[in-house]
């Protein structure tokens, strides 16, 4: 094995009077060659790239309609709406030139999307695109590159940054070779601690991020590319080749867990194509075996490679789809999806999620599949979508395709109404029993709640809050719905992409306040909906509300004394509804 200890020299001239350019819009009419980086932060400008569609979106059945782009005619077999068209982006351009959009990752609660220039000169971009609101999907970031492409991007879940602090490589090329961009982003937004590493061989295709490597595939026909290991530990290595294997048209790299000894696979194309198996590694590359597969003709094309469970999904381009049985990749295919069956397009990437399989197929679309199971597998349906599928992603309920010059299109799963069971949240009960001393204001009639109090509720059994006591310096507190100190109950809502409506019924031993709120994390809470009046030793009341609100994790009923007195009040019939 090859050990670098010392940056490569042509990195440092690369790097030499290089420096960034904050831009404060994305429309400005020129873009200075001269400077490599241009980074806007004004997500107000780059957001207008952004349509929001919000259309449920007819799968078409498998091998009608489809066919290079053309759109299904009116008399194919629709499959019921499953997923949802949420967002169109458009590619950014630079002075003028679109750029062709490449490669998406989803983490947490924002999207990052590579591009490139498809022929020359060299150029490309990185978007972050936050996702935490279907309803207002934003560009929060953007960079271009005047002299970079960038084919690949992965997302470093192993080093420990600064809160709030994402770093991301980009895989891609200049005018020199091979290159390995490192980029920060602290809260969805590009931060200056960015590095540059040039890589032997002719263009990096495919990156993936281990505990202790960066693994890159370098692709060209004259055997200078292949895998490059990065060393990402602390020290001075950290950022350097360590280890690297030559062998012409690599394509893509992929692992099943980034832990040493977990397995790695590398896909390889032209007439020596392959699957080659790897050991994730501590000090470099662990090569195990090489199997040969049918020859890819398509030498310049997006061909994928991922593991998932027993299986190894390739993306073959003329080829098609082919699913592997990963103890068993010499034999042939557990599953082959040919091309013709999908429209004739040439297949560039695959990807998969607890439910599904999902193709980008060039000009034929997204086709969709259910994973297999029991030895069968088969593709049910295609989403027409315009332009060319050149990749996908599927993560967190979002369906993200590459378009190429067409942009990016993000897709969910189509909302279904769901009604919540709250015997299945963890829902957070507060509720005050004071101890010790007494309320200056209390009356004599307070005992006699206290008698009351079983009868108000005998029988009840879907009573889910009961009011504490409390005395007038508590009332002040529960004012504050953020004060630490609360009376009041927190639904868990995450899992709905919108809350459409609240009902409960209430009622109080004096008068309440009965106040809803939501809010986007566990103690905290955003928005007051509405406020109900409940009078003393009234019947049960219902209150009632229709809404429309999306992204966040907690619904909140609060009660507040209006007089200060020592009392109780009650809610019961909870009943929560949403789009799931």
């Amino acid at each position: 094995m090859k050990l670098y200890n010392m940056k490569n020299i042509m990195r440092r001239n690369l790097l030499f009077g290089v420096f960034l350019a904050f831009v404060a819009c994305n429309d400005a009419p020129e873009i200075d060659p001269e400077v490599r980086l241009h980074v806007s932060n004004d997500s107000g400008s780059l957001s207008s790239r952004v349509h929001m569609i919000n259309q449920k979106l007819n799968m078409v059945q498998s091998g009608q309609g489809g066919v290079r782009g053309e759109a299904a005619n009116n008399s194919v077999d629709f499959i019921s709406p499953d997923f949802e068209l949420v967002a169109e982006i458009e590619s950014p351009n630079i002075n003028g030139e679109v750029l062709s959009a490449t490669h998406v990752a989803i983490e947490g609660n924002y999207a990052y999307v590579s591009y490139h220039i498809a022929d020359n000169p060299y150029g490309g971009g990185f978007d972050v695109v936050d996702l935490s609101n279907p309803s207002n999907i934003r560009i929060t970031s953007q960079a271009l590159y005047t002299d970079s492409d960038f084919n690949a991007l992965t997302v470093d879940n192993e080093q420990t940054l600064s809160d709030g602090v994402q770093r991301v490589y980009l895989a891609g090329a200049n005018g020199r070779g091979a290159l390995v961009e490192k980029i920060d982003i602290e809260n969805g937004i590009i931060i200056s601690n960015n590095d540059s590493l040039p890589l032997q061989g002719f263009n990096a295709n495919g990156i993936v991020r281990t505990k202790h490597m960066l693994y890159v595939t370098v692709g060209g026909r004259d055997g200078t590319g292949g895998l490059r290991a990065v060393d990402m530990r602390n020290g001075s290595n950290f950022f350097t080749v360590r280890d690297e294997e030559n062998f012409s048209d690599a394509k893509d790299v992929a692992v099943n867990g980034p832990d040493n000894n977990d397995d790695m696979v590398v896909l390889r194309g032209g007439s020596s194509a392959g699957i080659y198996t790897y050991e994730v590694d501590a000090n470099g590359i662990d090569q195990k075996r090489r199997f040969n597969i049918s020859p890819i003709s398509i030498l310049d094309g997006k061909n994928t490679i991922l593991i998932d469970g027993d299986y190894v999904y390739a993306a073959l381009s003329e080829q098609g789809l082919k699913i592997f049985d990963i103890d068993d990749l010499d034999d042939n295919p557990d599953f082959h999806i040919t091309s013709e069956q999908m429209g004739g397009g040439l297949t560039n990437a695959v990807a998969v999620d607890d439910n599904h399989v999902y193709v980008a197929n060039g000009l034929t679309g997204l086709y969709i599949g259910d994973k297999p199971s029991r030895r069968s597998f088969e593709i049910s349906g295609i989403l027409n979508l315009e332009g060319s599928a050149n990749y996908v992603v599927a993560k967190n309920d979002y369906i993200i395709v590459a378009n190429g010059v067409g942009g990016t299109k993000i897709l969910r799963r189509a909302a279904s109404e769901a009604v919540i069971d709250l015997e299945d949240r963890d829902i957070i009960y507060q509720s005050f029993e004071r101890t010790g001393g007494r309320d200056d204001d209390d009356d004599d009639d307070d005992d006699d709640d206290d008698d009351d109090d079983d009868d108000n509720n005998s029988g009840s059994s879907e009573q889910l809050y009961k009011g504490g006591r409390f005395n007038s310096r508590d009332a002040e507190e529960l004012e504050d719905p953020n004060d630490d100190e609360k009376n009041q109950i927190q639904i868990p809502v995450a899992d709905l992409q919108s809350i459409t409506s609240i009902k409960f019924d209430y009622q109080s031993e004096r008068d309440y306040y009965i106040r809803v709120y939501l809010g986007r994390e566990e103690g905290r809470y955003d928005v007051l909906v509405q406020e109900f009046e409940s009078e003393r030793k009234e019947d049960w009341k219902e209150a009632s509300l229709s809404l429309d609100q999306s992204g966040y994790k907690y619904i909140i009923i609060s009660a507040i004394p209006r007089d200060k007195k020592n009392a109780r009040a009650y809610l019961r019939n909870i009943e929560i509804k949403g789009l799931k």
